[in-house]
C-alpha cells in the first residue's frame, strides 16, 4: 500500500520528542491543546467541565482567517452543549454531535 500523505508528513512534518501540559487530565488539556490558552482561561479546569462558549479554537482561527475547512472529530466532550462548532461550511451545535 502506498501512502504518500503519510509519507510526506512523517519525512516534512515536526517530531516532538518532549511534551509539557498544563494539566494531567484529560479536558483541561485538551480545552489548552485546542485553544492555546491555560484552563482558568478557557474554563475547562476538570474533566466533564467544558470550554467556556466564547473560547476560540485555532480551528475556528483557521477557518475564519485562512478559509480552512475544519471539523472536530474523536472525543469533542471540551466542548459544551451550548456551544457552536464550525463544520465545513456551515455552523452545528454540538448537541447534534452527540451519539
Amino acid at each position: 500500500m502506498t501512502t504518500p500523505n503519510l509519507d510526506s508528513l512523517a519525512n516534512n512534518g515536526a517530531l516532538f520528542s518532549n511534551f509539557m501540559t498544563v494539566s494531567p487530565t484529560c479536558t483541561p488539556s485538551r480545552g489548552s491543546f485546542l485553544t492555546g490558552t491555560y484552563p482558568s482561561t478557557h474554563a475547562a479546569v476538570r474533566n466533564h467541565i467544558p470550554m467556556r462558549d466564547d473560547a476560540i479554537t485555532f480551528a475556528q482561527t483557521m477557518k475564519e482567517k485562512l478559509g480552512y475547512a475544519t471539523s472536530y472529530m474523536g472525543k469533542v466532550s471540551v466542548i459544551s452543549y451550548s456551544c457552536r462548532i464550525v463544520y465545513a461550511s456551515k455552523t452545528i451545535s454540538a448537541r447534534s454531535l452527540a451519539v
